[in-house]
């Protein structure tokens, strides 16, 4: 009897256990989710917690205590799923990106875009046009780990050139000497920007257009290059635990639903069934290039080479090409003195042969 009173017990406290939701997005759009929740799931208890990327990746692979994760970096879900953290919910809905497995999914999204000061700086046309000397000091990124998809965009669209991995690198060695900055979160590079420390950041449209209804047209600029609109597919997943939360399947499912869709789009993101965005945002929306997360183990590597061959390192890297076109001129032009000076010997030795035959 006294068994079957602590198992009743200990069956009330754990329905009684608040639903454990973490997410990387914004404040105010995670806000609207929040709202969300709680109106159409009175009867569940939330505890909300939001983290930067990078902070999530690491407390989820150290074993952190979550139910539902929301509004994450596709990419960093796919290497959180790959070793083997997530768990599979089923699910008919068509998001931007889907697991194949069933592990997490993408119902909504931002997209990559160049916010910049109109009369500082000419936003690139083209991704190429990052590495124009043009831009140098004046760009502060968010660097892979706290903006993996946008750099996972970037090796995309070198990968579509024919470019290798060697290549990849060195591409991103000439963008790094441009880079005045990495602010260490998306936040961090969008305050770097309204601050003035910079003329042009990469953020996510939704922040854009926060910045933009700020501050207006005439101070902000949102561009995307003609390679397409690189989109942050934004996923929700449930994380491995050692004992499920039996309202996490509802919380998940309910992260799907066409009233929070609505509502997520006036926060300036796009969703996956199809309906337009903010009017703001329909030119960039109609502009999406084609996604899909970088493969794991290929993701890593080139992270870790950008650590520790490419950050910081592209002066270096330029410096190096610049002292070599140096030093090739000087040689060029060293042998053409040499070739004139010999030309000018033979002349004189001719000359002096000449009249002494006249002699």
């Amino acid at each position: 009897m006294k068994w079957c009173v602590l198992l009743a017990l200990a069956t009330v406290a754990e329905a009684q256990d608040p639903v454990r939701v973490v997410s990387c997005l914004r404040d105010q759009v995670y806000a609207t989710v929040q709202q969300h929740l709680r109106t159409t799931l009175p009867d569940v208890e939330f505890a909300f917690e939001r983290l930067d990327e990078a902070e999530l990746v690491h407390r989820v692979s150290g074993g952190m205590d979550v139910d539902v994760v929301c509004g994450v970096d596709a990419q960093l879900c796919a290497i959180a799923a790959d070793e083997g953290l997530l768990l599979p919910q089923a699910s008919d809905s068509k998001t931007f990106c889907d697991d194949p497995r069933d592990r997490y999914r993408a119902p909504w999204a931002a997209g990559w875009v160049f916010v910049s000061v109109p009369g500082r700086v000419m936003p690139p046309d083209s991704l190429e046009e990052l590495t124009d000397p043009a831009f140098t000091d004046l760009v502060a990124m968010t660097g892979p780990r706290g903006a993996p998809s946008l750099w996972a965009g970037f090796l995309r669209h070198l990968a579509s050139l024919g470019r290798g991995e060697k290549d990849a690198v060195s591409w991103l060695a000439l963008v790094d000497a441009r880079v005045v900055e990495y602010p260490p979160t998306i936040g961090a590079a969008s305050a770097e920007f309204e601050l003035g420390r910079c003329a042009m950041t990469a953020l996510p449209t939704d922040r854009a257009l926060l910045l933009l209804r700020k501050n207006g047209a005439e101070r902000v600029s949102v561009n995307t290059t003609r390679e397409g609109l690189l989109l942050q597919p934004l996923a929700v997943a449930t994380p491995v635990r050692s004992r499920t939360h039996p309202d996490a399947a509802r919380v998940y499912g309910e992260l799907f639903s066409p009233a929070l869709f609505a509502a997520l789009r006036k926060d300036g993101l796009f969703t996956s069934d199809g309906e337009p965005p903010a009017s703001e945002l329909v030119p960039l929306w109609q502009k999406i290039a084609p996604y899909a997360p970088l493969e794991t183990s290929f993701a890593l590597r080139l992270l870790s080479r950008w650590t520790e061959e490419v950050r910081g390192r592209g002066r270096e890297f330029e410096d190096i090409g610049l002292v070599l076109d140096v030093v090739f001129t000087v040689l060029f032009f060293g042998a053409g003195w040499l070739i004139f000076r010999n030309m000018q010997n033979e002349s004189a030795q001719e000359e002096g042969a000449h009249e002494g035959s006249v002699r």
